[in-house]
């Protein structure tokens, strides 16, 4: 963290990193509005500045708890459910319609980093079984109705369970929801590209495309409250393995995660205090201690 600090003495690395911070929050806006749209397209309504708010709390929430994600969407159904008073198993629905969305973005952004480093055949066909499989999932509306309703601890009404499958379909709302996913992903790589320019003066967009995959396995792969240790020991050897030294690596770490991390758990938490997340966060907890999981 201390040789992120010591960038912003640099104009040029300060500049970079100022445009990261901006590009980070202008993404997490873009995030809110593809689960405001997602609930509209589930046949519900909630205010845009609810789930925005929602959104920048469980950031907070996710990098302090075990499992990747799973701790921050449980306080967003929360929120949202408490807040706008969409059901629980809607809300959930969304979310879980979004990530489905994020399948193929994620496994393209693979195949397009494997093809820039030249990878073997044989990891080129596992990041295309990704993208198959993003894309099977999207298809299979009884698998994520059973995801549904295990992690809302709801069953879907009629209503409902036929929105989502209409919704799986690639009509209007997969349409919007799925470009927005594409947006999204593409800030990320864009968000990286940048923090990689404020260690070096030239660095090619596979290296940050490389970079983002290795992110979203590292943050599933993190065990550690918001893969404290994982991710930035994960992230400084795939930057060894591109031809960065460990001091370049290094310094890239703690810009990215000052600012993934460090920053969002900040602006989280504050968002959390003033705007009465405090409520949804006791009922987390109560559902955590009923459940023994925070995936409960």
């Amino acid at each position: 963290m201390l040789d992120g600090l010591a960038l912003l003495a640099d104009a040029r690395a300060a500049a970079y990193i100022i445009l990261a911070v901006i590009i980070y929050f202008v993404n997490s806006m873009i995030y809110a509005l593809r689960e405001y749209l997602a609930i509209r397209g589930f046949g519900k309504n909630a205010r845009y500045w609810e789930i925005f708010k929602a959104y920048l709390a469980s950031l907070f929430v996710n990098n302090i708890t075990p499992v990747a994600r799973t701790g921050g969407e449980a306080l967003r159904i929360i929120w949202i459910n408490k807040r706008e008073n969409v059901p629980k198993s809607t809300v959930t629905a969304a979310i879980i319609y979004e990530r489905a969305t994020e399948g193929p973005i994620i496994g393209i952004l693979a195949i397009l980093a494997a093809a820039s480093f030249h990878f073997n055949t044989i990891t080129a066909g596992i990041v295309a079984l990704a993208v198959i499989g993003g894309i099977a999932l999207m298809a299979r509306s009884d698998l994520l109705l059973t995801m549904v309703e295990k992690l809302s601890g709801e069953m879907l009404d009629a209503k409902s369970r036929k929105m989502l499958e209409r919704n799986l379909k690639f009509g209007k709302t997969a349409a919007i929801v799925t470009a927005l996913s594409a947006t999204v992903w593409t800030m990320e790589v864009l968000r990286i590209w940048v923090e990689l320019h404020a260690v070096r003066a030239a660095v090619p967009i596979s290296v940050a495309l490389t970079v983002a995959v290795a992110n979203v396995v590292l943050g599933i792969m993190g065990i550690t409250p918001g893969g404290v240790g994982i991710v930035e020991g994960g992230l400084i050897g795939v930057l060894m393995g591109l031809g960065f030294g460990i001091g370049d690596a290094a310094k890239f770490v703690a810009i990215e995660r000052g600012i993934s991390f460090v920053l969002s758990s900040i602006v989280g938490f504050l968002v959390m205090s003033a705007y009465g997340g405090k409520e949804a966060w006791r009922l987390l907890k109560s559902r955590w201690r009923r459940t023994g999981s925070s995936q409960g």
